[in-house]
C-alpha cells in the first residue's frame, strides 16, 4: 500500500492519513491483530509521523526514486538498448546479440556428477564467439536454458536454470546454480541442442533500500540533522596523532579531529586507498579498543583495499560472496571463518574481536545484522562519488544497542570521475522541492559524498584533495588538469613520470616513431576510401589505426611486455570493440589477443603504461551519448568520461578520432587545440597511418 501511495503529489498528506486501522481494509481483530500486526504496523507508521517535513520530503523523493529505479530495471529504459530484465521476452536474439545480452549457441561440457549434487557447470563457446563484445562479468546472476538447435533460443519455452558466472575464459564460461540439482539427468539433452545465458535480476537487492530509508527516519535526530546537513559536523582540534605519516600527516590529523564525518577529494592516481585510506586506518588502529569498517561501491576496490591490508600484516574480516571476491582472499570471507566455529557463541564472539571489515555497500545492505550486532568507531568509504544516496543512507543510519553502528565516517572520491549508472535520466532524478534544494540535493542519481561537498567544499577542516598524483607522466597528466582540476594536479613525482624519451634510433618512421617521441598524440582520423558502414557504433578505420597502434606498441615493448600492465584499448561501444578485437587478431600476435578493450566505464578504477582511445562517434548525434556525463564546476566544465580516459595512461596516451566531428564539443575543441599546441596532433591518412609510411616531425 505505501508503495503504491509515496509516488503520488499528495504523498506527503496521503502519509500523513495513514493509520493501522485504517490499513486494515479487511477488518481483522482478535489477539493476531491486536498484539502482533497492529503494533508491528504502528512501529513502521510512527517514524514516518514524527518526521519533520525536511525528513518526510527526503524520505518521499527518494523512496520515488528507487521505485522508479525498481521498476526500470524490469521494463527497461528508453535510453538504453536491451535494458530491463523484461528484454529475455521483449527483445529478438539478435538485438540481444547487438547489446551484448545474451549468450548463445553454447555446448555443455560434460557433468560427472558421481552421484552427487550439480552445483557447477561448465558451457563451451562457439569458435567465432567475442567473449568480451558481451555485457556478462564474472559475479553477475544469468539464467541458462537449452533449446533445439534448429530453434531460436527462447526462455519462455524451456526449463530455466538460476546461476552465478564464476569465470570467463576465451573458449568457455563456468556457472554456478543457485539451487544445485539432485539429479544430472535434468541436463541430458540430445547433443545437437544449444545452451544460452542471459542476465537475471535480484529482486531483494532493491528491497534493501526500502529498509534502508525506513532505517534513516527512525535514527536519531543529532544523525538524521548530521546527513542532511541541519547542524554543523564537529569537530575536536585537541586531538593529536599518534603516528608519523610523512607527507600525509596533516590530512590523517583532520580526518582524525573530524568527530562526524570527513571528505576526500582524489583525483586519478593520487592514491585515495595506497594512502589516503590506509593512513586514517593504521592512525584509528593505534587506538586498541577501535573498530573499523571499510567499504566500496565494486568488489574489485574491495579487493584493492584487502590487498593494503594484507601488505601491512593487518587482518581483516570480509563480507560477501566468495565469487565476487579474489581467490586469495577467501580465506578471510566470514562464511570461511564460520565454519571454524561451533556454535553460534563463537561466530559472535569472531565478530566481536575482529577489529577491521570489508564489505561492497550491496554486500553490506544484504547483511545488515552485521551493523546491528557490531558498533564501529570509525567507517571508511571508498569509492563514494558513485555510491547513490540510498545504497548507504540506511547503513549510515543503523543503530546498536542505542547508539550510531557507525560512530563517524570518512568518504573518500572524486565527483569528477564516472557516478553511479542510474536507469533514470535528469528529467525524471531531479527534484522539485524547494527544501530539498536547499540542502542541495536537485538530482537523486548523485551521491551523498557530492551534496556534502557542495554544503562543505570551502569547510578545509572537514575536506580534503589529494593533489600528488603518482600514475600519469606530466606530460599527460598536464590536461585533465588544467582542464578539470584548476591546474591543482601535480606529479608526485616517480621516475616514470619525469622521464625523458630518448632520442629514436636513425631511420625509425611511422607509429613506432611516434610513440618513442610523443607521451601525447591526437590522430585525425577521416574515413577510409569505400569503407562500408555497417553500424553508427562501429568505426572500421578507427579500429584500423588502433590496432596498428596497438601492434607498433607491442613490438616496442615485446621484451617487457604485461597483459595486465603495457596496453590498454577504451572505446564507447561493444560493437566497436569486436571490431577492434578482430582487426589485432589479423596481425597473428598471440599476446595482444588478450589485451583488455573495454569501454570507459569498465576501466575506471584500471591504468595500463600506454592508453589507446578510439572516440568511434561519426555522426553528430553521437556527441550527445560521448558527453552524457557532465557538469559545471566554477565555470569549468567537467566532462567525466573524458578525463576518466585519458588518466588510465600511465607512460602514453593516444587519442584517435574525427577531429571536425568532435571540435563541435566545447571540451573536445578545448583538448585539439592543447595538442596542436604541444606538436602532438597529426593529421594522417588512415592508410598511411596503418602502413606506417610517414615521418614525426621533431619536437
Amino acid at each position: 500500500f505505501l508503495e503504491q501511495q509515496y509516488t503520488t503529489t499528495d504523498g506527503m498528506r496521503l502519509l500523513e492519513q495513514l493509520t493501522p486501522e485504517s490499513l486494515n481494509t479487511q477488518h481483522i481483530s482478535g489477539r493476531l491483530w491486536e498484539q502482533y500486526i497492529c503494533p508491528q504496523l504502528n512501529a513502521l507508521l510512527q517514524p514516518i509521523h514524527t518526521a519533520t517535513p525536511l525528513q518526510r520530503a527526503y524520505y518521499l523523493r527518494f523512496m520515488a526514486f528507487v521505485e522508479t529505479e525498481h521498476m526500470l530495471a524490469k521494463v527497461g529504459n528508453t535510453t538504453k538498448e536491451g535494458s530491463g530484465v523484461a528484454s529475455i521476452w521483449n527483445d529478438s536474439v539478435e538485438e540481444k546479440r547487438q547489446t551484448g545480452n545474451i549468450y548463445d549457441n553454447l555446448s555443455l561440457a560434460p557433468i560427472t556428477a558421481n552421484g552427487k549434487e550439480v552445483s557447477n557447470i561448465t558451457l563451451l563457446f562457439p569458435k567465432q564467439m567475442q567473449a568480451d563484445t558481451s555485457n556478462f562479468r564474472t559475479g553477475d546472476i544469468v539464467i541458462l536454458y537449452p533449446y533445439s538447435a534448429d530453434s531460436e533460443p527462447d526462455a519462455r519455452r524451456t526449463m530455466v536454470f538460476r546461476a552465478t558466472i564464476t569465470h570467463i575464459y576465451p573458449d568457455r564460461i563456468g556457472l554456478e546454480l543457485r539451487h544445485p540439482q539432485t539429479d544430472e539427468r535434468v541436463f541430458l539433452r540430445p547433443q545437437t541442442d544449444r545452451w544460452a545465458v542471459e542476465h537475471d535480476f535480484y529482486e531483494s537487492s532493491f528491497s534493501a533500500l526500502y529498509r534502508g530509508l525506513h532505517d534513516f527516519l527512525s535514527a536519531s535526530k543529532a544523525r538524521k540533522d548530521l546527513l542532511l546537513t541541519q547542524r554543523a559536523p564537529l569537530q575536536n582540534t585537541h586531538l593529536a596523532l599518534q603516528g608519523d605519516y610523512g607527507t600525509f600527516n596533516e590530512l590523517v590529523l583532520k580526518a582524525k579531529q573530524a568527530r562526524d564525518f570527513f571528505l576526500i577529494i582524489g583525483p586519478p592516481g593520487t592514491g585515495k586507498t595506497s594512502f589516503g585510506l590506509l593512513n586514517i586506518l593504521k592512525e584509528e588502529l593505534l587506538t586498541p579498543s577501535s573498530t573499523v569498517l571499510l567499504m566500496a561501491y565494486t568488489n574489485r576496490a574491495v579487493d584493492e583495499i584487502c590487498s593494503k591490508l594484507d601488505e601491512e600484516g593487518i587482518d581483516f574480516l570480509r563480507i560477501g560472496s566468495s565469487l565476487n571476491c579474489e581467490e586469495r582472499y577467501r580465506s578471510h570471507l566470514l562464511k570461511e571463518k564460520v565454519q571454524q566455529c561451533d556454535t553460534v557463541s563463537d561466530v559472535k564472539a569472531l565478530i566481536a574481536r575482529t577489529r577491521v571489515v570489508c564489505a561492497t555497500t550491496s554486500s553490506l545492505n544484504a547483511n545488515i545484522a552485521l551493523l546491528t550486532m557490531k558498533h564501529f568507531d570509525l567507517a571508511i568509504i571508498d569509492e563514494a562519488s558513485q555510491i547513490l544516496e540510498p545504497h548507504i543512507i540506511g547503513l549510515l543510519s543503523t543503530q546498536c544497542n542505542g547508539r550510531e553502528s557507525i560512530e563517524r565516517f570518512v568518504m573518500i572520491g572524486d565527483h569528477k570521475q564516472l557516478p553511479a549508472v542510474v536507469q533514470q535520466i535528469a528529467e525524471e532524478s531531479g527534484t522539485n522541492e524547494p527544501e530539498l534544494h536547499a540542502i542541495h540535493l536537485t538530482d537523486c542519481r548523485l551521491s551523498l559524498f557530492e551534496r556534502l561537498l557542495k554544503t562543505y567544499r570551502n569547510n578545509t577542516s572537514i575536506t580534503y584533495m589529494l593533489t600528488r598524483q603518482g600514475r600519469m607522466h606530466r606530460d599527460i597528466a598536464r590536461f585533465p588538469s588544467q582542464a578539470f582540476y584548476g591546474n591543482a594536479l601535480q606529479t608526485v613525482p616517480l621516475p616514470h613520470q619525469e622521464r625523458v624519451l630518448p632520442p629514436a634510433p636513425q631511420g625509425t618512421k611511422g607509429i613506432e616513431a611516434l610513440l618513442l617521441t610523443r607521451r601525447i598524440a591526437f590522430l585525425n582520423a577521416s574515413t577510409m576510401e569505400n569503407e562500408s558502414v555497417v553500424s553508427d557504433k562501429i568505426n572500421k578505420t578507427e579500429a584500423e589505426m588502433i590496432a596498428a597502434t596497438a601492434v607498433a606498441a607491442y613490438r616496442l615493448h615485446a621484451n617487457n611486455f604485461s597483459v595486465a600492465h603495457t596496453i590498454g584499448i577504451i572505446v564507447p561501444y561493444r560493437n566497436q570493440i569486436a571490431t577492434v578485437r578482430n582487426a589485432i587478431d589479423r596481425y597473428g600476435i598471440e599476446h595482444l589477443h588478450d589485451i583488455t578493450i573495454d569501454t570507459v566505464e569498465r576501466y575506471q578504477g584500471s591504468q595500463r603504461d600506454i592508453i589507446i582511445y578510439g572516440f568511434t562517434v561519426s555522426k553528430p548525434y553521437q556527441l550527445n551519448f560521448l558527453c552524457n556525463n557532465v557538469f559545471e564546476e566554477d565555470g569549468a566544465v567537467i566532462d567525466r568520461k573524458l578525463n576518466v580516459a585519458m588518466t588510465r595512461a600511465r607512460e602514453h596516451l593516444v587519442l584517435i578520432g574525427n577531429a571536425l566531428l568532435l571540435q563541435l564539443n566545447h571540451t573536445f575543441a578545448q583538448l585539439i587545440t592543447f595538442m596542436r599546441h604541444e606538436r602532438s596532433y597529426f593529421n594522417i591518412s588512415p592508410d598511411t597511418y596503418c602502413h606506417s609510411e610517414f615521418r614525426i616531425p621533431p619536437m
